[in-house]
């Protein structure tokens, strides 16, 4: 089941405060980003596989602090690529936070895999971090858990990394010649990468930053969740 290609997802938008996409970056602060919300889709010999699952339907409260912009839909992504929701084989969520998780439920048929700690945290998160995670978005019967590193296609990894939340996961694929890795949260925007400072929403910023300098140490492509440049790789 060898990769063929690869592509970068759209489903709109979210308004968050600069300063959260930085670590201590206070020059941020104030600042209004917006998010783009960008799925991958990996098509290889054996089937369709999507990298998380986008913003789905945002509850009103918490579309008051994250404003959404509804100017492009998962749906309408998956259908430019010939695709229905019903020919992905496979999902992996890098983490269960609304804008990675929030279309699960449009993926019954397909096996739906994140770490085994991300899970148990996503269920009982701390206060602090309560607000990211909506439990009827990416709680489904077909979510499977898997507990640490693994190959889960031909060419295709997951490697544990945490510090953003509990059980955050980056996807490794390889492609000909070619190393990539969807970073999830661990480097939401290449400015993440490029400075080894991680993102500014964090359970633990030691473990953020030592997974991202993990990341950056395979030699891989980084293929960013929510930066504002990077369409096309």
């Amino acid at each position: 089941m060898a990769v063929k290609s690869i592509a970068i997802l759209r489903d709109g938008h979210f308004e968050i405060d600069k300063g959260l996409m930085v670590y201590l970056k206070t020059a941020y602060f104030g600042q209004k980003y917006l998010a783009p919300v960008r799925p991958l889709l990996v098509r290889t010999d054996g089937g369709s596989i999507l990298l998380d699952t986008g913003l789905g339907d945002v509850p009103e409260k918490l579309r008051k602090y994250y404003p959404v912009h509804r100017d492009s839909r998962l749906s309408g992504s998956l259908a430019a690529h010939g695709l229905r929701p019903e020919d992905i084989c496979l999902v992996v969520n890098t983490h269960l936070h609304f804008d990675h998780a929030g279309n699960n439920r449009m993926f019954p048929g397909a096996r739906i895999l994140v770490q085994e700690r991300e899970l148990r945290f996503a269920r009982d998160p701390p206060r602090f971090l309560r607000g990211g995670y909506v439990r009827d978005l990416f709680e489904t019967p077909n979510l499977e858990t898997i507990d640490g590193p693994g190959r889960i296609a031909d060419g295709i990894d997951v490697i544990p990394t945490p510090g953003h939340t509990a059980g955050h996961q980056s996807v490794v694929i390889n492609m000909g010649d070619r190393r990539y890795i969807y970073t999830g949260d661990v480097s939401p925007v290449r400015e993440n990468w490029e400075t080894g400072i991680p993102v500014g929403i964090l359970l633990d910023p030691v473990a953020a930053t030592e997974s991202l300098e993990r990341c950056k140490a395979l030699g891989a492509m980084p293929i960013f969740s929510h930066d504002e440049e990077q369409w096309e790789l």
